[in-house]
């Protein structure tokens, strides 16, 4: 138990300096081409702070352990929307006025209907079972779907996004930048490696199901990126970062990582999870809600301190259950 343990903190920690320098280095690569603020947040940042969750996925669908594999992404996105945006939003009240932002908070949205149809899309081979719900998988087909309208947002995000002009006061060369990038993801590659070995062995000497561990200590550790990434951010005032960043990971997470993974191998999907769709949907579409309801652009703390409490009763609950 204690090399398991020790190897946790070791994986988790290439994890989040990996996620930390490829942060680093895909942020300032896009500040010096002048992309805005929120741009680098809904697609470099949330691509290199998701990068652990696409790296461990992919290493658990080829060594077969599907409970990581779901439980990875929906754990994440919903540390993602309860812990990193309820901490996020106790330090600083979320202000949410750019557009483009408030649209990609439906796509967010979208991206989990995308999901869930797919799940039941009658496409491809299908899991052996007399139930309906137990059928439910991802298979290359609908991965591929999934994939599809993950390029589709890119190359619309891209196209929309409104540019500088002014030059960029970035330092450093380029060429630093992208040493930075490969290093993190060299670190991610390792890291990723070691935290499904620990959360396996840990998941056999404590008796604990691989689907809590993962809803819960793997999610938590592949979203120590976002939450560094966004705590850092509001602390410097870069609310739309954060934000972006968040709403950003949520739709990779969905859109890229479980297409990978489903590109891999066949992904059977227990109808449990659907528990976890639904508090994503939930708390993904209560923040336009707040905003309608007061009118207002800024997320009041009570609500920030709610998603927080909320991920706590979560915690508890599935630790009970799961």
């Amino acid at each position: 138990m204690i090399i398991a343990l020790v190897a946790l903190v070791i994986g988790f920690a290439c994890l989040w300096k990996g996620g930390d320098f490829l942060v680093d280095g895909s942020s300032k690569l896009a500040a010096k081409y002048n992309v805005p603020e929120f741009i680098i947040g809904l697609t470099l940042v949330a691509f290199g702070t998701s990068a652990p969750e696409l790296i461990v996925n992919a290493i658990a669908s080829f060594e077969g352990k599907i409970d990581l594999v779901y439980g990875n992404v929906l754990g994440s996105n919903i540390a993602n929307l309860l812990l990193i945006f309820g901490v996020s939003g106790l330090i600083v009240q979320f202000k949410i006025t750019d557009k483009h932002l408030f649209k990609n908070l439906w796509v967010s949205f979208i991206a989990l209907v995308v999901f869930v149809g797919c799940l039941f899309l009658p496409l491809g081979s299908v899991a052996s079972s007399s139930s309906f719900l137990g059928s439910l998988n991802l298979n290359f087909i609908k991965s591929c779907i999934m994939f599809a309208f993950f390029i589709f947002y890119m190359i619309y995000l891209l196209k929309t996004a409104p540019r500088y002009s002014e030059p960029s006061l970035t330092d450093g060369s380029v060429y630093s930048m992208v040493a930075l990038f490969i290093g993190g993801l060299v670190g991610l590659l390792l890291g990723a490696k070691i935290v499904v070995f620990a959360i396996t062995s840990l998941s056999h000497i404590l008796g604990l199901s691989e689907t809590f561990l993962s809803l819960f200590l793997l999610a938590i550790g592949t979203s120590l990126p976002e939450l560094f990434a966004s705590v850092i951010s509001v602390k410097k005032g870069q609310i739309n970062l954060a934000f972006g960043n968040i709403i950003g990971s949520n739709i990779f997470n969905i859109l890229l990582v479980l297409p990978v993974s489903g590109m891999i191998t066949i992904l059977p999907f227990s109808s449990s999870l659907l528990i976890e769709v639904g508090i994503i949907s939930c708390a993904t579409l209560a923040i336009p809600l707040v905003l309608f309801l007061t009118k207002k652009t800024v997320i009041p703390r009570l609500f920030s301190l709610s998603y927080l409490v909320s991920y706590v009763v979560y915690i508890v609950v599935i630790a009970c259950y799961r």
